[in-house]
């Protein structure tokens, strides 16, 4: 064969082929290795590898052996298709696939093995910030419902206090006595309070305002990691403290000039509850008022949301903000693999990083005052719980505890600050996970549970159950996993996985043609990913997590501005405000996570839909198929070209030759599945072609990997086989297993990922039943693996 085409693009299951006639197995084979030699070797060579100069990448992929006949009988060799086909053809492809191919082929050429690995960029800046830590108990949980606001009716003096209570936004215009309804007026003994203090303020300028305080505080949840910007707007004096007890991120208290909004940005950690405090000093006069904003990742400025805020006294979290290397994600999902010079460069920085911060800031990290009689003792005693998280064991040997304090000097705490955290994190115990390195005990057990839920070290709490080797028993492994579940940085890493998994971490600002869409700007894009992270909140941390659930379902969270946009049409959608309520659309064809309208969006280009993009969505995140990147980049077809065509037309003539087949015989049927929506992922039923609204046709015809036909009208209909489906349940499984691990899944055993995937079955699709599952049963693994090789090398 002399095409530049890889043979086949996808792979799967072993499925036998008739002999051709009258040929045994051992003959056809014998055929189909003769046939390859002569028309297949100049350009893939004798052994699949590739040839360089020709074609150079290694025929493998998850074609059954029934799609790779086809293929083959229709399409190869290129220029000549006709030399290849019927018998000769299947004889080609067995021997292809048993030599190379297919699944089997491909453990026995290149077994995969567990590998050593260093803590990924997200490991490390979790694993840094729970090191530092003072304290590591009950994390801040619940649903956020505002912070605590004390009012004041003078100055921030106690006994000035009016009035407690929660506020869930902090967005209130002043009114005769207080910024905002609902607090009380003053009684007359206050009121004569106020008076005679205001007598004694009088000035030859005149009558003293009247003034109030108030002092909102509590805790912020962050959503995702990134860069924050935040925004008071007011008429008075404030300081505003994020993520500080001490140093605010905006001090305002003396106001000057005409300004009424003040912004500062720093960067947080998803998945932590940081300290929020805003104090604010204004007279108490119609036209004053006060906001608190923000800007997050992925968002727009807007009032901070309640959900977002908690009445919660918490700590300060450290937050690295040294640049690290990218990780490698060619699976995907990022894996530590390697230790670059590059990358060694930047964890040494890193290290410093964090030695520099607690030596400027020692009281605020160690939490041990600069006049404490025994601050010496007291900080060693901080170093070195430090230095006991961050290297995941429960107790410090001697030497370890040595190396930690090689450097302490009583006279010079701040140096001795910066030099054992230098020693501490620039350790290989620290950078190094535990696979391949050693023993795989209790300790190393609690570790790979801590970061397969987290990305981080072990909290004090499982650290303390790798007594008695309560992790080495299954049953009890198990039920450990389970309450160490419900933790913030679980339901963050779980989100970070969905946004991989849907390739939505992809995309970028989400723009749209104004003229075409002038209702959807920034606002909308930000409105749609809130959106999405609550579905999949709602549905893996609700009462009923099914992954089914998650491609099937037909809510939608909406505010009111998203629902004017989406559900504008059905009477009995009734949202008001900037809340999000959750909505269920059973007028539409939607079908979950697959048909969103922010998936929607990201997937299309500005003015028409993208069927490639979902397409190819669709193939690669929910069925798992192998898709190898087109050899060259081909520009979409303007709908000006060819204006009397509708969107699936013009795909189907851009793709209609035999090379692009290969794969758009796949992509296709799928993304036309999703044209019921249009670019901004509203719900259509016509597209307008040549001056003339024409019917939506999202038929499609799906070969599986066992190489059956699934038919379906709509994408409600294709998602009722995938939430049924082996097939793409088990490309779940693999997703989520290589993100939990960063381990590739053949490596734990030939029948491992069956086994998996019947639990998940058996839970009814239980997305933490099968987290659970996958942390838990390998780890087992690796303790039954570490086992054996102690007894090997006791021989």
């Amino acid at each position: 064969m002399t095409t530049r085409f890889p043979l086949a693009r996808f792979g799967g299951l072993v499925l036998l082929l008739a002999c051709a006639a009258g040929l045994s197995a051992n003959e056809r084979m014998a055929r189909g290795k003769t046939l390859f030699s002569e028309h297949c070797a100049a350009c893939h060579g004798e052994t699949g590898g590739g040839e360089e100069g020709v074609y150079e990448e290694a025929l493998f992929g998850d074609k059954s052996l029934k799609e790779l006949s086809r293929y083959l009988d229709t399409s190869m060799p290129d220029g000549s298709p006709e030399d290849v086909t019927g018998e000769d053809a299947a004889a080609v492809a067995a021997y292809i696939y048993d030599a190379f191919y297919g699944p089997i082929a491909q453990d026995r050429l290149r077994p995969a093995r567990t590998q050593a690995v260093r803590l990924t960029q997200r490991q490390l800046r979790q694993a840094v910030a729970d090191a530092v830590a003072t304290r590591d108990g009950t994390p801040i949980t619940g649903e956020g419902t505002g912070l605590k606001g004390t009012y004041y009716y003078d100055r921030e003096r106690k006994q000035n206090q009016k009035a407690e209570r929660v506020d869930g936004r902090i967005d209130f215009a002043v009114s005769d006595a207080w910024p905002g309804e609902g607090i009380p007026p003053l009684t007359d003994e206050e009121q004569k309070k106020l008076d005679k203090i205001r007598a004694t303020q009088r000035s030859g300028k005149g009558e003293h305002p009247d003034e109030y305080a108030a002092v909102w505080s509590g805790g912020l949840k962050v959503p995702e990691t990134g860069t924050y910007e935040f925004t008071v707007e007011t008429t008075g004096g404030f300081q505003l403290f994020v993520n500080s007890y001490d140093e605010p991120l905006l001090d305002k208290l003396v106001q000057s000039g005409e300004d009424t909004a003040y912004r500062a940005s720093l960067p947080l950690l998803e998945g932590r509850t940081v300290p929020i405090r805003l104090r604010v000093k204004d007279t108490r006069e119609r036209g004053q008022f006060v906001r608190l904003k923000w800007r997050p990742p992925h968002g727009v400025e807007e009032v901070i949301p309640a959900r977002h805020l908690v009445d919660t006294w918490c700590e300060d979290v450290f937050v690295l903000t040294a640049g690290l290397p990218p990780d490698d994600s060619s699976t995907g999902y990022p894996r530590g693999n390697g230790m670059s010079p590059e990358w060694v460069e930047a964890a040494s920085k890193a290290a410093v990083e964090v030695g520099n911060a607690l030596a400027k800031e020692p009281r605020r990290w160690t939490r041990v005052s600069e006049n404490d009689g025994d601050r010496a003792g007291k900080t060693k005693q901080y170093l070195l719980k430090m230095a006991q998280r961050a290297w995941r064991t429960r107790e410090l040997s001697e030497e370890a505890a040595a190396a930690v304090l090689a450097s302490f000097d009583p006279q010079d705490i701040e140096s001795s600050l910066r030099l054992a955290a230098i020693r501490v994190f620039a350790s290989p115990r620290f950078l190094v996970r535990e696979v391949n390195v050693g023993d795989f005990g209790p300790a190393e057990t609690a570790s790979w549970v801590s970061f397969g839920l987290w990305d981080s070290v072990p909290t004090n709490r499982l650290r303390d159950r790798t007594k008695n080797d309560q992790l080495l028993k299954e049953e009890r492994l198990r039920k450990i996993v389970w309450e160490e579940l419900y933790d913030p940085r679980s339901a963050a890493k779980l989100r970070d996985f969905m946004h991989r998994w849907l390739r939505t971490d992809h995309f970028h600002e989400i723009s749209k043609n104004p003229d075409v869409f002038p209702e959807f700007d920034a606002r909308v894009a930000a409105d749609l990913r809130t959106s999405l992270d609550l579905f999949i909140d709602d549905v893996i941390w609700g009462e009923d997590p099914r992954w089914s659930r998650l491609l099937t379902s037909r809510e939608l969270f909406v505010n009111e501005r998203l629902a004017k946009l989406y559900a504008g049409r059905y009477e009995d959608v009734k949202v008001a405000g900037e809340d999000f309520a959750k909505v269920e659309l059973n007028k539409e064809p939607r079908a979950g996570l697959m048909s969103h309208p922010y998936v929607m969006a990201g997937f299309s280009y500005d003015k028409t839909t993208s069927p490639i993009h979902r397409g190819v969505f669709l193939s690669k995140s929910i069925l798992g198929r192998v898709l190898k990147s087109p050899p060259d980049a081909i520009s979409p077809l303007p709908p000006d070209l060819k204006p009397e065509l509708s969107t699936r037309e013009r795909v189907q003539l851009q793709t209609q030759s035999t090379t692009c087949q290969s794969c758009h015989s796949m992509i296709n049927p799928l993304g036309f599945a999703l044209e019921h929506f249009d670019p901004i992922g509203r719900t259509r039923w016509q597209e307008a072609a040549a001056g003339q609204k024409r019917p939506i046709d999202a038929s499609g015809v799906y070969l599986t990997k066992t190489g059956e036909e699934v038919k379906f009208n709509n994408v409600r209909e294709l998602a009722g086989w995938i939430a049924a489906s082996d097939e793409a349940r088990g490309a779940f499984v693999d997703h989520l297993f290589h993100y939990a691990t960063g381990q590739p899944i053949r490596a734990f055993g030939p029948e491992y990922r069956e086994t998996l995937l019947r639990k998940f079955r058996d839970s009814g699709d239980n997305v933490l039943n099968l987290y659970v599952e996958i942390i838990v049963t390998s780890a087992l693994e690796m303790q039954k693996r570490s086992s054996a090789a102690s007894e090997v090398a006791s021989k």
